[in-house]
């Protein structure tokens, strides 16, 4: 008769395997905010090819082939995305050296071929993305000195562009021309980056970046004009919350990006979703396209209709896409930024 044997060694054994495999699973996991399993992003290559310049320029082909913080965040935030250091250090070394011109680390935010900057002002849209898009390559590729030239911008982002109203902590959309007095504010809804701010209470800490997630909510919340209750492009904050005066009061090309940030960071609840993709339904129902802008006084809307990337927004809304459609010869830069940006925020959904 063969002895059993004690099952007790090998018992210990196996939970120190789990214990090694474990530690060094825990070693190996990027830091907060940098997905696990990289997913390539398919609409990048041809992106790059048609709006980005050999030295690194992102070229908005919908407006006089002139470039922008915008468009230069964007480029960074794909490069990134896609593991393209090369393409990302491009971007960010034309950026540095032409638009962070100002006396602080803000990016001066229009720049004209053959002119150069011609407008110092900054947009704090741009600001966001090109912060966001820094932090997430030191992330990635570990390189701290990313992460050191995007606090710096973070840093002057809290300390130049938010206000407050009303018990709230607003986003200025830039320095200069948006604060008209003492609580009597313009405000551009679409500015409100949602997964960018919470990216960024963890590499600088501060209560402001939780502070603008509440006031976005509680201003989308206040935010409700026309037949299909959408906010406008831009915004007037003074003694109520109404359509800036001075401007349009559409629903437009700006505030597509109010329900793609949301959606991105997963604030998907039906107050704040619904009122677009009830628009999308009847647009479809009665129009049999979907305009790109309404105008939310009269209710007027676009006599053509909207390019791929805003349509992928709303697609992206009502279900999971994942595939948006790659960047084709009729999108400009803008509709083929919104692709991309839909590609980004369906991985994160995934």
């Amino acid at each position: 008769m063969i002895p059993k044997r004690s099952m007790w060694p090998w018992f210990f054994i196996t939970l120190i395997s789990i214990a090694v495999v474990l530690t060094i699973h825990t070693l190996r996991q990027p830091p907060p905010g940098t997905k696990v399993d990289h997913q390539p992003l398919q609409g990048w290559p041809a992106y790059k090819m048609a709006f980005m310049a050999s030295d690194g320029r992102i070229i908005d082909t919908g407006n006089h082939h002139v470039s922008h913080s915008e468009g230069q965040g964007y480029g960074m935030l794909f490069a990134v995305n896609a593991d393209d250091p090369s393409s990302f250090e491009k971007i960010w070394q034309w950026t540095h050296q032409h638009l962070q011109i100002r006396d602080d680390a803000l990016l001066a935010w229009r720049y004209q071929p053959g002119s150069g900057v011609t407008d110092i002002n900054n947009a704090s849209d741009g600001d966001i993305l090109v912060a966001w898009a820094l932090l997430q390559a030191g992330q990635r590729w570990k390189k701290s000195h990313y992460i050191d030239d995007s606090r710096q911008i973070l840093q002057d982002i809290r300390n130049k562009l938010i206000r407050p109203w009303r018990e709230l902590e607003i986003l200025l959309p830039g320095v200069m021309g948006f604060e008209r007095g003492p609580d009597d504010y313009t405000v551009n809804l679409s500015y409100w980056i949602f997964p960018a701010f919470r990216d960024f209470q963890i590499y600088d800490p501060s209560p402001q970046w939780s502070a603008l997630e509440q006031s976005g909510l509680q201003l989308i919340r206040q935010s409700r004009f026309g037949r299909w209750q959408l906010p406008p492009d831009w915004l007037r904050l003074d003694q109520s919350v109404q359509p800036a005066p001075d401007r349009p009061p559409r629903f437009g090309y700006d505030a597509i990006r109010v329900p793609l940030h949301l959606s991105w960071a997963g604030i998907n609840q039906i107050e704040f979703i619904q009122p677009f993709t009830l628009y999308q339904q009847a647009m479809y129902q009665r129009e049999q396209r979907l305009p790109p802008w309404i105008n939310l006084t009269t209710n007027d809307i676009a006599s053509y209709d909207a390019a791929n990337g805003i349509k992928a927004v709303f697609t992206h809304l009502k279900r999971p896409i994942t595939a948006p459609g790659l960047p084709g010869p009729h999108d400009d830069y803008y509709s083929a930024s919104l692709l991309l940006l839909v590609e980004l925020s369906q991985q994160k959904r995934l």
